[in-house]
This record gives structure tokens, sequence and C-alpha cells, in this order.
């Protein structure tokens, strides 16, 4: 059996941006004819704040060879600083409330955290907040491949720094090399416009990116799009080096973990889960509806509800009381993933706002897809994820900024609700285009491509 080295910032129970994706092809890939080792930082909630599902079940991966390193935590000192102020802040903010007779503070961002925050990020975090944990992977990762006879390592990002222990790995070793780009280089950058970094590191980022690109054997990206644009913007390399794996989900963790748990109430109720951000993905505008509704009575504050879950409570939370909605939006925090994926399959609409790119297409859209549970998505129409949600046909896609729209749907749906259930017919045959198994062989053959092609260069090199 061939031996597939992943080298991810993240993998489970890390709770971290894609940590799904290598840990679903892991899954799913010895029947294939390869063996997966996986190479990731400790499972440690002080590596910069990034926690871990504790509940998770890792059975899964039992197949699977997993490494795991520390890294160079060189702000220590400052992150037990801003713990200590964190904590002074959440004491005041109690405080605060008891004197004014409120039970539940709202969250507020420390302006000075903020802004350290923001300094280290942009100046010291480069590429990426991983950089720390380059020598440690770097030197597990050469004696994975010198001693374990690993055939092919793959990368993905984020973090960017796994592809930085990537290019070195090909370097010292000569190893075929994949490198999976789940989001842009510079995605921090691009994401976020207040986020800026000095121009030479801008120069040196693009540098940097180039020369991942030009000397991996093959790149992987998640929607189509993405793959156009790389090979728009590297016309000098080989169009076939460029392939698509689109994000999916596990149909196994849909049944690998039944509850009887009821997770809502009988109230119209609406669930998103994953991050919102109010500079990429706000959801004033859905508020705005939701408030407009409850103002005129077209629908009772007491029968809909909206249920937020993921690590965006600090923010949207002052959104939140600024509209006047504490009664009816809920944050949940943070929720193990198999919790998450019961409130998605227990509610009556999903909650759906892409990312800023028009390529992007998340692994939150794909377990929506599978869930059973009709979708709403914010979205402009040329949007890859808006072109998933109609070739589907799981849910309905309204103008971002279109409120009266949104407050006309929102409105539909719940007299459907109220009516016995919103309308849903899904094109299963389009949705199993994204299950882990499939997705996972295309990954197998381009695997196998690699090898023979590798085999082929180096006999012609040898005679």
């Amino acid at each position: 059996m061939r031996k597939v080295l992943f080298i991810a910032g993240y993998i489970p129970p890390l709770v971290g941006p894609g940590s799904q994706r290598p840990a679903k092809f892991a899954r799913h890939l010895p029947k294939h004819g390869w063996h997966p080792m996986m190479l990731s930082l400790k499972i440690d909630e002080r590596i910069f704040s990034i926690g871990y599902d504790r509940s998770a079940d890792l059975s899964y991966l039992d197949g699977s060879e997993i490494f795991r390193t520390g890294m160079l935590n060189i702000f220590a000192p400052y992150q037990k600083i801003s713990w200590w102020l964190r904590r002074r802040k959440k004491a005041s903010a109690q405080d605060k409330s008891k004197a004014e007779g409120s039970s539940s503070p709202v969250p507020t961002r420390n302006p000075v955290i903020a802004k350290i925050n923001h300094l280290i990020d942009r100046l010291l975090f480069f590429p990426d907040e991983g950089i720390g944990w380059l020598p440690f992977a770097v030197w597990t990762g050469w004696k994975i491949i010198r001693h374990r006879d690993v055939d092919v390592f793959y990368t993905t990002s984020p973090l960017n720094t796994a592809h930085l222990v990537g290019y070195i790995l090909k370097r010292l070793t000569g190893k075929p090399w994949i490198a999976d780009f789940r989001d842009p280089w510079d995605y921090k950058t691009l994401y976020n416009h207040q986020f800026t970094r000095p121009r030479f590191m801008l120069s040196l980022g693009h540098f940097l990116e180039r020369r991942i690109i030009t000397t991996a054997d093959g790149v992987i990206t998640v929607t189509k799009k993405m793959t156009e644009i790389f090979r728009q913007r590297f016309p000098e390399e080989r169009a076939s080096k460029f392939q698509t794996i689109m994000n999916g989900y596990a149909a196994e963790d849909f049944t690998s973990r039944p509850t009887d748990q009821k997770l809502r109430e009988s109230e119209f109720t609406i669930v998103y889960t994953g991050s919102l951000s109010q500079s990429t993905q706000s959801p004033s505008h859905f508020f705005t509806a939701i408030k407009q509704l409850i103002d005129e009575g077209r629908i009772p504050a007491d029968a809909i509800r909206l249920l937020l879950m993921g690590h965006s409570s600090v923010q949207i939370a002052p959104l939140i009381k600024t509209f006047q909605l504490n009664d009816v939006i809920k944050t949940k925090g943070y929720q193990p993933r198999h919790l998450a994926l019961e409130y998605q399959r227990q509610a009556d609409l999903l909650f759906f706002i892409p990312g800023p790119f028009d390529f992007m297409v998340t692994g939150k859209l794909c377990e929506y897809l599978m869930s059973g549970t009709p979708i709403f998505a914010l979205s402009k129409e040329n949007v890859e994820a808006a072109e998933i949600i109609r070739r589907t046909n799981t849910g309905v896609i309204v103008p971002p900024d279109d409120v009266k729209r949104i407050v006309e749907v929102i409105e539909e749906l719940y007299r459907q609700f109220q009516s016995g259930g919103i309308a849903y017919q899904p094109i299963q045959s389009e949705i199993q285009k994204f299950e882990a198994k499939q997705l996972t062989q295309q990954l197998a053959t381009i695997l196998n491509k690699l090898i023979y092609t590798t085999a082929q260069r180096d006999t012609r090199t040898h005679k």
C-alpha cells in the first residue's frame, strides 16, 4: 500500500479552519490503496487560542498514523497579559450588569487587546499565526518521509505555514508534493480590508506563493473558479497541474451519533453554524428584516428564534442588542461538531452567508446540503455557493442588501412552517457529488497519476 503524508495545521479534534477536509480524505483513502499519515499541531488549547472538540469521535481515524508536534510560542507573555485583561473586563461587565439589574452582560471587545492583536497579526504572524510551527513540522516531516518511505506528501492551507513546510521538504527530499489551497494565499488581507501589511511583506508573500505554486508537483483548490484563477495567474505552468476537489460532507457524520435530544422548541427555528464577521459576513440586513417582521406584527416575537453557533458571539452580541432582538436571537457559542450537525437537522431553516469571494464554497455549506433542512442564503446570484444551492434545489437565494425581499421570503417560509412544513425537494443526485467518498476517489486518482508521471520522469532522467 502506498503512503501519503498529510501536513495540516489543524486536524480533529483540533477545531480550526478546514480541519475536517484532510480527515475525510484519510478516512476513505485506504479503500483506494493509500495508507494515510497525518502531521499536525499538538492538541493544546493554549496554541493561539485554538480549541478542540473533547467529544469528537475519532475512531474513523484508527487506520491513520497521526504525528503531532508543538510550536515555538514566542507570544506566550502577551497571551497571559491578554487573558488577564479579558478577565478584568469580564468581571467589570458582570459587576455593571448586576448594578443595572441585568442578568446577562453583553460581551464586548477590549479595544487595547484588539489593537495589540491587530499589530501582532499584521507584523509578526507571517505568513500566519502558525509560523512558530515551521521548524518543528519540517524536522518531524523530514524524519517521517525518510524513515517511513512516504510516496507523496500533501499540504493544505490555511495555515499557509503548512505550504512553507512543504516547500522545504520538497527541497530536502525531492518527493512528489501536492499543495491544497482552500483559500487564496493572502487570505487575511483579502478577507478584511482593515487588515493591511507593510508593502515589503506583501511582496514577500507574493514571492513565496509563486515559489510554492511553481515548485509543487500538483495544486488543488476547492472550487472550479479558484482553479481557473490559478491557471490564469500562472500561465507558464501546465493547466493539468491545477485540479479541483470541492469541500464536502461525510454521510457517516449524520448517522454515527444519533441523538434523541430535543435542541429546539416549537417556534419557527432558524439556525446558523460557523463564524460571522461584521466586515465580511454581516447579518445586519437579516436582523433588520426580522425586526421589521416583528414590529409590524407579521411574525410574533415569541414565534421565531434564530440560533447562532460558533465563535462569533463577541462580535455579534452588540449588534443583536442594537436591534433589540435579545429575546429572539440566541448566541450559543461553540458547540461540539456532532451537536452542531444535530442543530442543523432539527432546524426549520438554515441561515447561510457566503464568504467574501465569489469563488468560495465552505465546508459548512456542504454540511447544510446533507442536513435535510432548507437553506436561506443571502447571496449575489453569480456566487459559486449560490449556484450549488440552485443546482441541488436545497434552498432560496435572496440578494444580501434587499431587505424588502428578505422580509417577503422569511414571511412566506414562516407561513409554510405554520401550514405543516417548508416545501423542500432537494436533488439527491447533485448533493451526493459532495460526499467525501466520491471526493476521496478524485484525490486517489490525482495521487496515482502523480506517482505514474513521477516514475516516468525519473526513468527518462536515468536513461
